[in-house]
């Protein structure tokens, strides 16, 4: 076997081991049994509180949990309407208040038995978890030096770190003796192969030729610096004739100096003249050559598959350090130009107006398409779309970051799903165009002000006649806002440490800086529904839920977005994260709050004082 055919046999093990981890199937079995207890506590409670409440309850019920005679259900039943809706004079006999007890009794014992379940159950989920995310990084390493060895443009020898991701295989018991052999004897071939590349690249390209080569082309000193800067990259891969071949095209087209300099060596060292000049005349056809595209090698590449680019983003130290040797190639292969015609027919397949051939659609379209699918979900779960038709919004939103921890900003400072105003709704550009220091500034406003002259303030001040006016203020550097100067970096960090703590800081919260670390890396968007009969939860639903709107709590005078404490306290959850300091920190992570809010916050959470209750 070659040293591809075993990285891919292994490959292919690794997700055969991941789907049998069943970890969604199990989730969905705790979820169905947690359903279970929800009801069982229904149950127990109202048969508790008062015996007569049997009547109300069917033999189907109580038989999905527990063995009883349907006669003797029946039979109760009868004896408690003809008391309780007829005002007949009788009792039920001992033997049947023996029997309620015994239903009592053992619908107790069957929750008992059922959360015991479920604790093991999620245990298991854990470890199966643990197991998935060590599973997922031996592919991700794995298919990246899967990668490296069968791209013939790669001409770096296998590292330590290489040889840390073959250690999954050759430490595996279950890996045959014959293929830990080929394994050892494959890299060795690997590696003297590359180095017989190597020496014949270095004997016939020299970097002097590419920056003569250049200079033919009237290029000056900054890019020859540039080419200096990346010589070990550009010596490993350029080829002289068809540089010059490129080069004298997009001369002939009049567009050599619309490209950036590092657009256009990632182009000559990983395109050809053929790929250029069907894309240029694409372009041209659909009166779409902007400067963003010029400005984007990619789409001028006839490209690496999708698979690869995605695995060039994540995360390693391994990564990292190779592609500090091959930037140019990263450059070139970040997104093809038919993945942005796929971006463009997946937004008009939603009815947005939406085209290459507009340049204010280019970020959109180069958006990577998990992030625009991550972004859909996300306006869909903050009601964006119940409020507006989804063809009338902007394309550009589907490009934002982070979008949930904005929406959620708004919604705590009265912008978004307000009874008041749906500022956001009517322009949601504002959730990427709003600057932070604005987002503190408003934390203020709206909580030294009533709810009425905080809306007076801030939109007769900005609003006057155009809505488009608190936009520009709320987005665009400006001296002073409302009173306070906020026109330097300085002013505006002197404003925050007058105004604000940082509850982040372990000291007012412990543990804050690793609950914010594991919700950083998780990145939830949405909610386990099961955190709904989370007791914690159960309390801030029955307490601070605001009627009628799924996205707010309001505590004392503060608004809580709700979807916050749900995914962030859903995902500690998770982790095996359920104290009051967690709670706390799903509450106010983001919030801008003094000392005296917090506090309330802290109260309130952790069930002492006006606002609180008993957890």
């Amino acid at each position: 076997m070659t040293l591809a055919e075993i990285i891919k046999t292994k490959v292919d093990d690794l997700y055969k081991m991941y789907n049998n981890l069943n970890v969604e199937d199990n989730k969905k079995k705790i979820e169905t049994l947690k359903e279970d207890i929800n009801k069982l506590t229904t149950l127990i409670e109202t048969l508790s509180k008062d015996i007569k409440n049997l009547k109300d309850i069917s033999y189907q019920d109580i038989s999905k949990y527990i063995s009883i005679k349907e006669e003797d259900l029946k039979n109760i039943n009868l004896v408690l309407k003809a008391k309780y809706e007829f005002n007949l004079s009788v009792d039920l006999t001992s033997t049947q208040l023996e029997i309620i007890k015994k239903i009592l009794e053992e619908l107790v014992e069957k929750k008992k038995s059922l959360v015991e379940t479920v604790t093991k159950e999620e245990e298991q989920v854990n470890k199966n978890k643990e197991k998935a995310s060590s599973i997922e990084e031996n592919i991700l390493n794995l298919e990246y030096l899967y990668e490296k060895v069968n791209n013939p443009d790669d001409y770096s020898l296998l590292n330590l770190e290489d040889f840390k991701t073959l250690s999954i295989i050759i430490e595996d018991k279950d890996t045959p003796s014959k293929v830990k052999i080929d394994l050892l004897s494959s890299v060795i071939d690997y590696n003297e192969n590359i180095e017989k590349q190597n020496k014949k690249i270095l004997s016939t390209t020299d970097i002097e030729e590419v920056k003569e080569c250049f200079r033919n082309f009237g290029f000056k000193e900054d890019m020859l610096k540039f080419i200096d800067r990346n010589k070990e990259e550009i010596s490993r891969n350029i080829d002289l004739s068809n540089t010059r071949e490129i080069l004298t095209y997009l001369s002939s087209k009049k567009i050599l100096d619309k490209f950036s300099k590092g657009a256009l060596l990632a182009i000559v060292l990983y395109s050809n003249v053929s790929t250029i000049s069907k894309r240029y005349e694409d372009l041209k056809a659909r009166k779409a050559l902007f400067t963003p595209l010029f400005e984007m090698p990619s789409i001028w590449v006839n490209n690496l598959p999708k698979k690869v680019r995605v695995r060039h983003k994540s995360s390693s130290k391994k990564k990292n350090e190779s592609n500090n040797n091959n930037r140019l190639r990263v450059y070139a292969s970040k997104i093809s130009y038919e993945e942005m015609l796929s971006n463009e027919q997946y937004l008009t397949s939603m009815g947005l107006n939406v085209s290459i051939s507009n340049k204010t659609n280019i970020k959109v379209l180069e958006t990577p398409r998990e992030k625009i699918d991550e972004n859909l979900n996300t306006y869909k779960l903050y009601g964006f779309f119940e409020a507006r038709a989804k063809s009338t919004l902007p394309p550009s939103i589907f490009s934002f970051t982070k979008v949930a921890d904005k929406c959620d900003k708004l919604i705590e400072v009265g912008l978004l799903h307000n009874a008041n105003n749906n500022y956001t709704i009517t322009f949601p550009t504002i959730i990427n165009a709003m600057r932070e220091e604005n987002f503190a500034l408003l934390y203020k406003l709206k909580r030294e002000n009533s709810i009425d002259n905080y809306y007076n303030l801030i939109f007769s001040q900005y609003y006057k006649r155009n809505i488009q006016s608190l936009n520009s203020c709320l987005t665009t550097k400006c001296s002073k806002k409302f009173g306070y100067n906020l026109g330097t970096p300085e002013e505006i960090n002197t404003f925050k440490q007058e105004h604000f703590i940082d509850q982040m800081d372990d000291r007012y919260i412990p543990n804050a800086s690793r609950y914010e670390e594991i919700i950083t890396r998780e990145n939830p968007i949405n909610y386990q529904d099961d955190i709904l009969i989370d007791e914690k939860i159960k309390n801030l639903e029955e307490h601070y839920r605001v009627d009628n709107n799924p996205y707010q709590y309001k505590i004392g005078n503060e608004i809580i977005s709700r979807l916050k404490v749900l995914r962030c306290y859903s995902t500690l959850k998770a982790k095996g994260i359920t104290d009051d300091n967690a709670l706390l920190y799903s509450v106010t992570r983001g919030m801008y709050l003094d000392e005296e809010t917090f506090n309330m916050l802290k109260t309130s959470v952790k069930g002492r004082g006006e606002y609180g209750w008993s957890i």
